[in-house]
């Protein structure tokens, strides 16, 4: 069958000059023979080009649209035109972002996938149950919702309805940003809307340290049982989760040498600690020791020992840590030495853990000793 030309016909009507196109019902959209009327040539032959083109591209193929349906054609063009957008990309676009819809999954069982994966990993359960925690925190928010149509907006707005400080809700932001990545890693999303966390958000503080005066508080005070957790912590600059994971037999007092294994390192990197001086002067005494170097029921004996030298209320997150590694440094001089003992890069060092003090300060830390003490530590029990 041949095309139609769908040329312009110039006629009168009702006495005013004009121009017609025949389209046959074929190819009319409403199935009947249309003659369609146009006050100019220009919009007559602007038709005329369509009509061709359609017909090239369709044929006769296309089916009759009823009245109804073709109002709602001619009114969603009309919405799409000042976006430029024609109505067959609007369509396309559509039905790609509902497959899409249909093949993501909802906030609240990505976070379930999440944690599978990182236990299947075999990551360290403390680490496992801080992902849990954080991701769960924000099902308030999300739940149900499909992961593809939660935006970056609704993000920002969830954190920050959280009624914590700052600094906590950038850790908060972080974990988020971990679990959208797996979605991304694994084709769930296009993109991840969580954005990271950004420098300058938050005005960075120093590290919290206490003074020698608080320290020789804190070991006066300790028991027995506690004291080489303290003494680890406080002049060797071990990770408390990593003492907890620390044995005895791991403590080389005649090489004075503290081996930490890939196992039990935050980094899994093998990690060695030299005893210095002060350390050794408190951790002799327990030399031939075997087992763990924590106490059973640790936390209990912790936060009572804490109390009962008055510093529980004053007592920050790696405090001791921190303090470590202050007057290491300073004492030292030497930034990349303590780097070395702490298990991280002088960056880190500088950003988190190092807070400026005096030489005579950090004098009076390293020395320190359980001669010191006119209480005698070694009778508590």
């Amino acid at each position: 069958m041949k095309t139609p030309a769908f040329k312009p016909k110039k006629i009168t009507n009702h006495g005013n000059e004009c121009w017609r196109i025949d389209i046959p019902a074929s190819y009319s959209p409403t199935g009947k023979r249309t003659r369609p009327i146009y006050t100019t040539k220009a919009e007559a032959e602007a038709d005329s080009r369509k009509l061709r083109t359609q017909a090239q591209r369709f044929g006769n193929q296309l089916p009759p649209i009823p009245h109804d349906l073709h109002a709602t054609v001619v009114k969603a063009v009309k919405l799409l035109e000042p976006h430029d957008i024609s109505l067959e990309k609007a369509v396309t676009e559509f039905l790609k972002r509902l497959e899409k819809t249909k093949a993501s999954i909802s906030y609240e069982e990505l976070v379930d996938r999440v944690v599978k994966h990182k236990v299947d990993q075999g990551r360290r359960t403390i680490y496992v149950k801080d992902v849990r925690q954080k991701g769960r925190h924000f099902i308030h928010f999300f739940g149900e919702k499909k992961i593809c149509d939660i935006g970056t907006l609704e993000i920002d707005n969830a954190i920050a309805s959280l009624e914590i400080s700052p600094t906590s809700k950038q850790v908060y932001r972080r974990y988020l940003r971990l679990i959208f990545n797996k979605a991304l890693e694994w084709n769930l999303i296009e993109r991840n809307p969580v954005p990271p966390n950004k420098k300058d958000l938050v005005r960075k503080r120093e590290p919290k340290i206490f003074s020698a005066a608080q320290v020789t508080r804190l070991l006066n005070g300790a028991t027995e049982e506690l004291l080489p957790y303290f003494s680890l912590a406080v002049f060797c600059g071990i990770r408390p989760k990593e003492i907890t994971r620390l044995n005895w037999e791991d403590i080389n007092f005649d090489k004075r040498v503290i081996e930490l294994s890939s196992e039990q390192t935050k980094t899994h990197c093998r990690r060695l600690i030299k005893i210095e001086d002060t350390p050794y002067a408190w951790l002799k005494r327990f030399e031939g020791k075997t087992g763990s170097v924590i106490p059973s029921s640790f936390r209990e004996k912790f936060d009572s020992n804490r109390k009962s030298s008055g510093l529980f209320e004053e007592w920050s997150s790696d405090v001791l840590r921190h303090t470590c590694a202050t007057y290491h440094a300073t004492y030292h001089e030497n930034y990349e030495k303590t780097s070395f003992m702490l298990g991280h890069d002088v960056a880190t060092l500088k950003r988190f853990y190092f807070r400026p003090v005096l030489s005579e300060d950090a004098e009076e830390f390293w020395n320190i000793t359980p001669d010191s003490f006119e209480a005698a530590v070694w009778q508590r029990t």
